[in-house]
């Protein structure tokens, strides 16, 4: 059997092999200039909050903005709280940031047991603005806590 080919059929597919060919640089050029890349990002409320040192003693008044009171690493406190009972401290916030404090306040026992920590909100704080009045941040103690670590998480 004998194929035979007319000039026809002949450039025809010269058309078809140069448009393939042409599809394929395109798609590997594509391929060139494209580079897939799996990323997770962590959004930020772009808050930069810092609190004065807490105090048993309700200072009425928070410092103003900017105010060199304000820190990013308050001084641990050592909370002497009877069972059954309660403690209040005192401090204030400061919002350095470009963006908006979410207005909570996290409890985690750690170590401690029976202890609970309130309030859970404060009135959200935006860029450049700092509290008024001082946050009574209170921890309970069941009749049967137990004493140990905790942590108070502002943000």
């Amino acid at each position: 059997m004998k194929i035979e080919f007319t000039a026809k059929r002949v450039k025809l597919a010269r058309v078809a092999i140069a448009l393939i060919a042409i599809s394929l640089a395109g798609y590997v050029v594509y391929a060139a200039t494209t580079l897939s890349i799996s990323n997770t990002a962590t959004i930020t409320s772009g808050a930069n909050i810092l609190i004065t040192p807490l105090s048993t003693t309700n200072p009425v008044t928070c410092p103003a903005h900017l105010n060199s009171a304000y820190t990013l690493t308050p001084p641990p406190v050592t909370w002497t709280i009877p069972a059954g009972s309660s403690q209040t401290q005192y401090f204030c916030i400061d919002n350095q940031g470009t963006g908006s404090t979410a207005g909570t306040i996290t409890f985690t026992p750690g170590t401690a047991t029976g202890l609970s920590g309130s309030p859970s909100t404060y009135t959200a704080l935006t860029s450049g603005t700092a509290t008024v009045t001082p946050i009574a941040y209170q921890v309970s103690a069941t009749a049967g806590a137990t004493g140990g670590s905790f942590t108070i998480l502002v943000s």
